[in-house]
């Protein structure tokens, strides 16, 4: 029975010697590495819009707009909406545009547009440069 056990033994010695790692590599198993993705969307090149006169309406003193393209980045095909709202003393009818309103995934350029009516700038401050008139709030629905 001695003999029998060393010989298992010899046996199970050599064949743990046939799986050493030291001189040569083997694959235990593989492995993934997974993320959760949500969805994504990302407005770049935001800041402010420049108003100007509009010159082709009745009252270019009190009526005003502005556009600025800015860049969408986002993963699901997406809506857009846009508002805006006064902020200021001066008051106004604001209204907002985003062409185009639909987005696929990836990124795409998207004009950002809005205009004032009966905005009244004589009831600002003088001499100011850069004040807000108007909020824009862009909305995004995943479709």
């Amino acid at each position: 029975m001695n003999k029998h056990l060393t010989t298992c033994l010899m046996g199970l010695i050599l064949l743990v010697s046939e799986v050493s790692f030291g001189a040569r590599a083997a694959t235990m198993g593989d492995m993934v590495a997974v993320l959760d993705i949500g969805q994504y969307i990302r407005i770049r090149n935001t800041g402010p819009i420049e108003l100007a006169a509009d010159e082709r309406s009745a009252d270019p003193f009190t009526n005003f707009k502005g556009c600025r393209e800015v860049v969408v980045d986002c993963n699901f095909r997406a809506q857009l909406a846009v508002s805006a709202k006064a902020v200021s003393a001066a008051l106004g009818t604001w209204k907002a545009t985003i062409t185009p309103g639909f987005l696929e995934p990836g990124s795409s350029k998207v004009m950002v547009c809005v205009a004032g009516a009966n905005v009244l700038t004589h009831l600002l401050m003088g001499g100011q440069e850069d004040v807000p008139v108007a909020e824009i709030t862009i909305q995004v629905i995943a479709r």
